[in-house]
């Protein structure tokens, strides 16, 4: 990591339990301010629990989690500053796309403001922001959720598999939306089963396999791996 880089999230030998099990082994690893991180790994690898930590929905048993400094370890994310979008589109099926922004905007003197930029992230809900929600395509919804999440304005943004349940090119669809969110001056860490993607995506990438990190990659890195690479052992 150049030294210029200023380190916002920094995870030091945190482990998690969820009663015997070991959920989180030691895990260590750092984000840079304005940078786009993945956590990859195979199903039950330790990736969204590592999310859940950071957001202070799991305590670690040991370690520490701080951002810019502040030790957070066990601490609710400090919304705004940190918002999270759990796996899942929990949305208002039966209101519009636009009223479901409507909602999600916490300061109504500029909720106007606040939807008009995410909408320029995300055209495809312009073009459909009279539509009821729950009429909406997989990645449509998937942007709604990550949409009202901008709304907050986060520093940090953590994405639970933003790809699940998605086909192929819906979820290729949702994340070519990742430099536009970036582009805005959010940091972003994201846990991801679709590594190819997610390799695509960051600027770094740790490899989970048994709720420990095996692997890490930064940059042209990314390119040279492959899924089956990856997922190599695990």
């Amino acid at each position: 990591m150049p030294e210029w880089e200023t380190i916002m999230l920094c995870l030091d030998k945190v482990n998690v339990y969820y009663g015997e099990i070991h959920a989180l082994k030691d895990v260590s690893l750092q984000v840079s301010e304005g940078s786009v991180a993945a956590l990859c790994g195979c199903a039950g690898s330790g990736r969204s629990t590592c999310l859940k930590a950071i957001a202070g929905a799991v305590r670690p048993k040991t370690g520490t989690i701080s951002f810019r400094g502040r030790d957070i370890t066990g601490l609710p994310a400090e919304s705004p500053a940190i918002v999270q979008v759990p796996e899942g589109r929990r949305i208002f099926a039966n209101m519009t796309v636009l009223e479901n922004l409507q909602v999600a905007a916490p300061r109504p003197e500029k909720c106007a403001e606040q939807i008009e930029i995410v909408l320029g992230v995300f055209p495809l809900l312009r073009r459909k922001e009279s539509l009821l929600a729950g009429s909406l395509s997989g990645e449509a919804q998937q942007m709604l959720i990550i949409g009202r999440a901008l709304l907050a304005a986060p520093s940090l943004l953590l994405l639970d598999e933003p790809t699940h349940g998605l086909r192929p090119d819906q979820a290729e669809t949702v994340m070519r939306c990742i430099p536009a969110i970036n582009a805005l001056g959010v940091t972003i860490l994201l846990a991801e089963q679709n590594m190819a993607l997610a390799l695509a995506a960051a600027d770094r990438c740790y490899i989970f396999a048994g709720g420990q990190i095996e692997r890490e990659a930064t940059g042209e890195l990314n390119a040279g791996l492959t899924v089956p690479e990856v997922c190599d052992g695990f």
